[in-house]
């Protein structure tokens, strides 16, 4: 359910009770590529896959008919209530919701006040009521190429600039961590790169078994996780905001690597983006289409080095 509140902006139904377990949970459940930076058992991955409070929540509920409350007019009449699609409203209005963070937190409503008959006491933005919101991951599980049994893994830290993060393992032996490239090795327009990662377009591995476990025989299915191979070249270096001598440029898209790459899809963000000398030069994040033109990006290694420093 959605509010549209009396200075006209709308804004979700946020409630901290589930009544009889009907509501939109605030949440999701994704599934990418991570790569070792340390032996000591950290990893590097995209911050959508680690810390997916952080950005946009772009819920599939948008395109389905939702319930609106419109209280703009007098507060102590029962408010207008209405089914409309989400997409269909005001432009602002829409691109609002689309791109609302959840840690930027938001309006808490009573739900028994929503559905008792006037007076009705809604939040009031005006009134500094905003509450602030703190993510957490339900689960964290690592996977390695060719295992069959996951390891749980912490967040350590995620990027405020960039979709990059740090997770940890604690792994009864040392791991072997990936070369990353030096600050000087900046990647350039057509420079060859390599991708690996575990995009849901590949096909799958599976290990069938039957255990016996505390005298009863048990038939057990694991997924064993083959890293996926893609190359292709830089085909563009986007621009970060740079300001000079008062003229500022930056890269529609941000700070990013674009790529040739176009045949992996979900499942490969988060993996490495490997150089000619096979050294990480970034991280695979997403793709981006223009028409029936589909190419990728990825987020450049720098911003992976500085979550590995304290100061």
């Amino acid at each position: 359910m959605y509010v549209k509140l009396a200075d006209g902006k709308i804004v979700p139904d946020l409630v901290l009770d589930d009544e009889n377990r009907r509501n939109w949970a605030i949440m999701s459940s994704l599934e990418g590529s991570a790569f070792v930076i340390s032996d000591r058992g950290f990893l590097l991955t995209n911050k959508h896959l680690a810390a997916g409070w952080r950005l946009p929540y772009f819920d599939d509920n948008l395109d389905t008919e939702v319930f609106l409350i419109d209280v703009t007019k007098d507060s102590k009449k029962a408010p207008k209530a209405s089914i409309v699609k989400l997409r269909d409203l005001d432009s602002e209005d829409y691109k609002s919701l689309k791109d609302w963070i959840p840690e930027s937190g938001g309006l808490i409503f009573d739900t028994k006040k929503l559905r008792v008959v006037g007076p009705y006491n809604f939040p009031d933005p005006s009134k500094n009521e905003q509450h602030n919101f703190e993510g957490r991951n339900e689960d964290l599980e690592v996977t390695f190429s060719g295992k069959r049994l996951g390891i749980n893994a912490t967040l350590v830290r995620s990027s405020n600039e960039s979709d990059a993060a740090l997770i940890k393992i604690d792994s009864p032996e040392a791991l072997q961590p990936v070369d990353i490239a030096a600050a000087e090795d900046s990647p350039a327009a057509g420079d060859h790169i390599i991708v690996l990662g575990f995009p849901a377009v590949a096909a799958k591995t599976y290990v069938l078994s039957e255990t016996i476990e505390n005298g009863k025989s048990k038939s057990n299915v694991h997924e064993v996780p083959q890293p996926y191979v893609t190359d292709g070249i830089v085909a563009l270096v986007s621009n970060p905001i740079v300001t000079k001598g008062g003229v500022t440029v930056e890269g529609a898209q941000g700070d990013i690597i674009q790529l040739t790459i176009n045949s992996t899809g979900a499942g490969n963000s988060g993996g490495p983006v490997f150089n000619s000398a096979g050294k990480v030069i970034g991280l695979f994040t997403y793709s981006i289409r223009q028409g029936s033109t589909l190419t990728s990006a990825a987020v450049p290694i720098r911003y992976g080095r500085e979550l590995l420093k304290s100061q």
